[in-house]
């Protein structure tokens, strides 16, 4: 086995951020705990990371998204095409977290934590593609949607590329492993690659709800709940969903509360 020094160079990075204090706790967290990375320039607004960027050609850039006169998003619509790598780096707590979820892109909250940094390194060693540009604009949509109200598809990581789902078109999904699968309403089946988990953070908002380790399900595309200990859910698909022992209370509860 090679060490990363010996496969490729460092991952060279800019970071852009307003608050000089972040750029500097960040910067020593990269130096301690993440030597794939070589921070080659600190910037405090977006014009001048903008600069940065097209002077130094990155690998990689932590971009603050609530900046003064310029937005980290609005300041990524400045390059068509990005060829480099972003992770993002927010104080929200709200609406803009749920669109990153919705969007499989890296973001870390302020203040960062070494082990989520350290794991969003590796994403970006692991799953370098090209269609930041893509991704990023349906961010930026994703946002306003969240603060309008009005989401209705996601973005999902397949095999075939990043695919759109609209989200009251999935009636479950379900873990394969390290991968899951989603089940749409037409018959058609997605191999996503992440696991269930990444897809039960991504829906929880939209009235999904975790019944068993091994499957995810849409509330509002139950057809039938099966009472009694060993009972469980048909879906609209007729595809019948256990109920965990340690999931059913919980599930019991939501089903008295609604209008199911």
């Amino acid at each position: 086995m090679y060490l990363f020094s010996k496969m490729k160079e460092k991952l060279r990075t800019i970071l852009v951020d307003d608050e000089p204090n972040n750029n500097k706790v960040l910067r020593y967290e990269l130096n301690r705990y993440c030597p794939e990375v070589e921070v080659i320039e600190v910037c405090s607004s977006a014009k001048s990371g903008i600069k940065a960027i097209v002077q130094q050609k990155p690998d990689l850039v932590f971009l603050d998204i609530n900046m003064p006169y310029i937005s980290g998003l609005e300041m990524l619509e400045m390059f068509q095409d990005p060829d480099f790598d972003v992770i993002f780096v927010t104080a929200y707590q709200d609406y803009a977290v749920q669109a990153f979820k919705t969007c499989a892109i890296d973001y870390l909250l302020k203040p960062v934590n070494k082990d989520e940094l350290k794991e969003a390194i590796k994403a970006v060693l692991k799953n370098k593609n090209k269609e930041n540009e893509l991704r990023y604009k349906f961010l930026k949509d994703q946002v306003e949607a969240f603060k309008q109200k009005t989401v209705e598809k996601v973005m999902v990581p397949t095999n075939k590329g990043f695919s759109f789902v609209y989200i009251q078109e999935v009636i479950y999904c379900e873990s394969n492993d390290t991968y899951s699968f989603i089940h749409l309403a037409d018959g058609e089946k997605l191999l996503v690659m992440k696991p269930l988990k990444f897809l039960d953070e991504m829906l929880r908002e939209f009235d999904f709800e975790r019944v068993h380790r091994s499957y995810l399900i849409n509330f509002k595309r139950i057809k039938t709940f099966v009472k009694g200990d060993s009972g469980g859910l048909v879906m609209e698909n007729d595809q019948q969903i256990p109920i965990s022992k340690s999931k059913r209370n919980e599930f019991m509860k939501r089903l008295n509360n609604s209008k199911f």
